[in-house]
């Protein structure tokens, strides 16, 4: 497995895949950019999983796939290899995935997967709204380009969302060679906690009603909940506010600029043990989720953290979450607007049966349909059946009798 996150960003999806195979039996390598290394490789192991760490020359957000010295170190350390591969799974086509994978593959004859879990290019895609200006203009195009060069190139594409599927399809990949694999949970680590026992934990008080928003370090649609906040406490003196994720200036000059500096509590980015305490701390869990392409071509990972720690959600009908919370009563889903968030809220404080029945609805909805345990079954059984017809292709084109079984180094 190759990533073009950073180590502490690989967790949300490659590492915790990685990590779920090696406990279904399987031996894998995972390769990411070093949290802040510029020389040298390192290696350790993370749960059974050869974890490799390489080096790159940028600075934050930009260590993510760009580096030429990250890419070549990594065709330096592929070619080296000597273990026996099964399989090559990339995560997203930037420089540093796809060209050490397609250096590797030319010595060792094994499927591609290639892992896609964001729509970046496109009017509407995250380069037009999560990107300067700056970059949009200068390197969009080269992202763009990057996105999609290569995807014909896979034997299996695992996506994200269904946008996503649909978009492979539409650049002539076969739609039985997809799989959509949403954002997994773990509900052994996210477990869902009495309210009262969780604010004891971390000291917060136990009698004030609390709204509960987590990121990691974006806060795209923060303006609007803090416009919900003041709708809500017109009718809810006691309601604050817990935002968790790295504290940025333009957040908290937000917060001020709303005049909401009491009411709004930041925990600042907080170890993964940590984060399902907190979350558990709150009455309602908040998602503005407004209906644009990078929305719908995206699986917001932390819907899943929500629901499984039992707690009622409030978001927007977007993409795939508009059939979740269409089909499922686990939440309530409103108009992108201030005054209807606020609208919902209310009606959750003022009924608490209601938000206990959705947030237990939410917690064994994830638990059946996104737990990582059941996500990897159907991540492995891809696997096999597209090594299978790569085999047989093998044997028909060469004539020669190169099965591996279901062996498994990834």
């Amino acid at each position: 497995m190759m990533n073009h996150h950073r180590r502490f960003k690989s967790l949300f999806r490659s590492q915790v895949m990685a990590q779920h195979l090696v406990r279904r039996g399987h031996d894998v390598t995972l390769v990411v950019i070093s949290d802040n290394k510029r020389f040298g490789i390192k290696k350790s192991k993370w749960e059974g999983v050869e974890i490799v760490e390489t080096p790159d020359l940028l600075w934050g957000r930009l260590r993510s796939g760009w580096d030429v010295w990250n890419t070549l170190v990594r065709m330096n350390y592929v070619g080296k290899l000597k273990e026996d591969f099964d399989v090559m799974h990339i995560f997203e086509t930037r420089p540093a995935t796809i060209f050490p994978t397609l250096h590797y593959l030319k010595k060792r004859k094994i499927p591609l997967f290639i892992d896609w879990i964001d729509w970046w290019g496109g009017k509407g895609g995250l380069i037009d709204v999560a990107r300067p200006k700056w970059y949009k203009y200068t390197l969009g195009s080269v992202e763009s380009y990057f996105e999609e060069k290569y995807r014909h190139l896979a034997d299996g594409t695992t996506v994200i969302s269904t946008a996503l599927g649909k978009r492979a399809e539409g650049l002539g990949i076969a739609r039985e060679s997809v799989l959509l694999l949403q954002g997994g949970v773990d509900a052994d680590h996210f477990r869902s906690i009495d309210t009262s026992e969780a604010r004891k934990r971390v000291g917060l008080d136990r009698d004030i009603k609390l709204l509960g928003f987590s990121s990691f370090d974006s806060y795209l649609d923060f303006k609007l909940l803090m416009e919900a906040l003041l709708l809500v406490k017109k009718q809810m003196h006691e309601v604050k506010m817990l935002v968790t994720g790295k504290v940025t200036d333009s957040i908290k000059n937000i917060i001020s600029s709303y005049g909401l500096e009491n009411e709004v509590i930041l925990t600042g980015f907080l170890p993964f043990d940590d984060l399902p305490i907190y979350l558990c701390c709150s009455d309602i869990l908040l998602l503005p989720f407004p209906e644009t392409l990078y929305n719908i071509g995206r699986w917001p990972n932390k819907i899943g953290d929500y629901m499984v720690v039992g707690r009622p959600v409030v978001t927007n009908p977007t993409g795939d979450l508009k059939t979740v919370f269409s089909d499922e009563k686990l939440g309530m889903t409103c108009d992108y607007t201030p005054e209807d968030f606020a609208e919902k809220i209310l009606f959750l404080f003022r009924d608490e049966k209601k938000r206990n029945e959705l947030g237990q609805n939410a917690r064994q909805w994830a638990i059946k349909n996104l737990s990582w345990d059941k996500n990897i079954l159907k991540l492995e059984e891809f696997y096999f059946k597209t090594l299978d017809e790569y085999s047989g292709v093998r044997i028909q084109n060469s004539g020669e009798k190169d099965y591996r079984g279901r062996s498994a180094a990834l």
